[in-house]
Order: C-alpha cells, then sequence, then structure tokens
C-alpha cells in the first residue's frame, strides 16, 4: 500500500517483533509509513506482516532516538493488497501503561 508523503504523519517507521514461525528472532521491517485516522486511535501502516505478529512495535525512527508510537493490530489480509495494516496509537494506551507501570 502506498501512503503519499502529503499523507503520512510519519515516513521512517519501523514495525519489530516476533512472528509464529520465528519466535525466538526479532524480525523488522523499515522504511514503512503511517497515517492517522482523524478523531480515532487508529494508525494505517504500510508495514509487511504476517499472521502472528500482532503486538510488534511501531518505532519512528526519525528523531535521535526511537520512539514507539504504536502496535500492530491487524494486517490486511492480501499480500498483494492495496489495503493498509492497522494500528494502535500509543496514545490510547500510553497513559494507562505509565499510571500501571507507577510513573
Amino acid at each position: 500500500m502506498d501512503i503519499a508523503p502529503d499523507q503520512a504523519i510519519r515516513s521512517q517507521i519501523v514495525r519489530a517483533g516476533y512472528s509464529r514461525d520465528f519466535d525466538q528472532i526479532l524480525l523488522a521491517q523499515q522504511n514503512c509509513a503511517v497515517r492517522a485516522l482523524q478523531e480515532m486511535p487508529v494508525l494505517l501502516h504500510n508495514c509487511r506482516a504476517t499472521p502472528g505478529e500482532s503486538g510488534s512495535a511501531l518505532l519512528d525512527y526519525s528523531k535521535d532516538e526511537p520512539e514507539i508510537i504504536g502496535i500492530l493490530v491487524a494486517i490486511s489480509a492480501l499480500e498483494t493488497s492495496n489495503i493498509p495494516s492497522l494500528g494502535v496509537s500509543v496514545g490510547s494506551f500510553g497513559p494507562t501503561v505509565l499510571k500501571a507501570l507507577g510513573r
């Protein structure tokens, strides 16, 4: 799926996680782009993934240090599809995680 540069909120994204096929090896895909849906904590992204990689981190590497911007929650059903994969923005779960950690 192509995300036009003017639609991408972030364009230097890396998806990093473990798949069910290689559950002991961290896999990463570079050069993804992400676009947010307005008024929803959903991210559309063009990172390829396989079943079992849900929960992979979506990382922004455009700054000095990587930043977690979301997690993968659903992939496009067809490898050749122009349908984007879905992620959930860290803004929708980050505050709860920080609270649980006592921060």
